[in-house]
């Protein structure tokens, strides 16, 4: 009615924005961190698929649903394995870089870090939508787009910076 786009709109926008950038971040931050894909193939395929499958995950939720309200316990046992995927990848990109690699590129476990905000903002909003009449949309596109410029611009500024 007053020309935005609808919360499932965003939603499909969000996740084919984070389909498209979400695991080739996770290959650019393996690289960053000196992992090699001959020294540790398993690590590039698991932290790859990993980053699908959470998208994933949420992107159908989201979609097929569109409400937490509807199948609560369908909608948060999905998410709840969504969360538990997002940890493990976690481990595995603190976990793959040798010790002196992290050490030396410290900033590169910032931009790691901040990815914890993303389901953070998102269970959030959720959670209102589900226990109250609060529509967060607005505020989500807003911390989603700080969000975005601070890990995806930083981490390309970043890599630009420090490339020979």
């Amino acid at each position: 009615v007053d020309g935005s786009p609808s919360r499932l709109t965003r939603s499909v926008l969000r996740s084919v924005d984070l389909l498209c950038t979400f695991p080739l971040m996770q290959i650019e931050i393996l690289l960053a961190f000196e992992v090699l894909p001959s020294d540790q193939p398993e690590v590039f395929v698991t932290s790859t698929l990993l980053a699908f499958s959470i998208i994933l995950i949420d992107a159908a939720l989201r979609i097929a649903f569109f409400e937490p309200r509807r199948l609560p316990y369908v909608w948060w046992s999905a998410q709840l394995v969504a969360a538990a995927l997002f940890v493990t990848l976690m481990v595995v990109l603190i976990n793959a870089p040798t010790e002196e690699s992290r050490s030396r590129n410290e900033l590169l476990l910032f931009f790691v870090y901040v990815w914890i905000a993303y389901p953070i903002v998102a269970f959030t909003g959720d959670a209102l939508r589900w226990t109250s009449q609060a529509d967060p949309e607005i505020a989500e596109d807003i911390l989603f787009a700080l969000l975005d410029f601070v890990s995806k611009g930083g981490l390309a500024l970043y890599l630009a910076l420090r490339s020979p």
